[in-house]
């Protein structure tokens, strides 16, 4: 058998990010005539997390080159229309599964880049065949898929699609999800750093996050009540429950 007959057919990993309130964002300052440029907090915001993606293609030596030795693509991209980001982990059963796992702690992130930035995110994360892209252009059923768990995911969280939960592959899963007791819904944990931190210093992101997000929480209460900013408040207060849910949990696993 040949190292061709070996391979397992090419799938994809593609998740579909929406940037609460960035949309609102843009409006608010055109009315104040600050219009965007290259120098503009929304742009720099995108770039800096393009930047951030695109570094997961450097961190396995080996795996590049094989990639640049067989002319293939990175195999993880990033795709920014606006509100929306999109990101592909391509050819998910073939390459140094490192990569995957940077695919999820990307996600991460952003969460954590665009929370430091005012905005939070919804999103969903789906797995399949036949995806086109060619940094331009993105068609197909896995890209379809995620944003439809985008829609559904109603609050800030990341729905992971269930094929996911349920393949026999264990590289491909989260390295920490979570299910939702309301719906069943599966998703990212958005707390979650890494398996190789110490518990006392995911204790701290955690307690760090939470007054992040407090404060958040009180400087939407200190506006004018408009009705977007009512429903980003009732977000914000949705996340903080999870987040303080999280601690509860983190300190129970501790005790153990």
């Amino acid at each position: 058998m040949t190292e061709m007959e070996k391979t397992i057919p090419e799938h994809y990993l593609v998740a579909y990010l929406d940037i609460l309130g960035f949309s609102q964002a843009i409006i608010d300052s055109e009315k104040e005539l600050k219009y965007l440029t290259k120098n503009s907090p929304l742009i720099s915001l995108l770039e800096n997390i393009q930047h951030e993606v695109q570094q997961s293609n450097n961190i396995s030596e080996v795996s590049s080159d094989t990639h640049q030795k067989t002319g293939r693509k990175k195999p993880v991209q990033m795709l920014a229309v606006s509100d929306s980001i999109i990101i592909i982990c391509q050819d998910i059963f073939n390459i140094d599964e490192i990569y995957v796992e940077h695919f999820y702690g990307k996600i991460n992130h952003i969460i954590r880049e665009c929370m430091e930035n005012d905005f939070l995110i919804r999103g969903g994360v789906s797995m399949g065949q036949h995806l086109y892209y060619d940094g331009v252009t993105i068609a197909g059923k896995v890209y379809q898929d995620a944003v439809c768990l985008e829609k559904k995911a109603n609050n800030p969280r990341i729905l992971i699609d269930i094929k996911i939960i349920k393949h026999n592959e264990e590289r491909i899963k989260p390295p920490n999800f979570i299910q939702d007791k309301k719906d069943g819904q599966y998703s990212l944990n958005y707390f979650y750093q890494s398996e190789k931190d110490e518990l006392d210093d995911a204790q701290i992101f955690i307690k760090k996050t939470l007054q992040l997000l407090k404060t958040k929480i009180k400087k939407g209460y200190s506006r004018k009540k408009k009705q977007h900013i009512t429903k980003i408040i009732k977000k914000y207060k949705w996340l903080e429950k999870e987040l303080e849910r999280n601690i509860k949990s983190s300190s129970t696993q501790q005790d153990d």
